[in-house]
């Protein structure tokens, strides 16, 4: 529904919630995710990532018919995403 509402492509999608699953430390977001810290490069894919999505979130709410660039991965900086190996 995120996808295709909010224009946010899978990839993306697909890193916010692996990270925000399974990694965190004791911020962790899930008890799985306590036993591995982020890296910086992963947090700063979090942090960015996040603010886009509410950004987004927000244009949509503002404009609901409005044609919206999709949100790929290369919306992200070299910190972002591209920069974050997936395992």
């Amino acid at each position: 529904m995120a996808a295709k509402k909010y224009g946010i492509t899978l990839p993306v999608l697909n890193k916010l919630s692996r990270l925000s699953s399974t990694k965190g430390g004791l911020g962790a977001r899930k008890a799985e995710g306590i036993r591995q810290e982020l890296t910086k490069k992963e947090k700063q894919f979090l942090e960015d990532c996040v603010k886009v999505i509410i950004r987004r979130a927000a244009e949509v709410a503002h404009d609901p018919k409005a044609a919206q660039p999709k949100i790929t991965m290369a919306n992200f900086s070299t910190n972002g995403p591209e920069s974050v190996t997936d395992p």
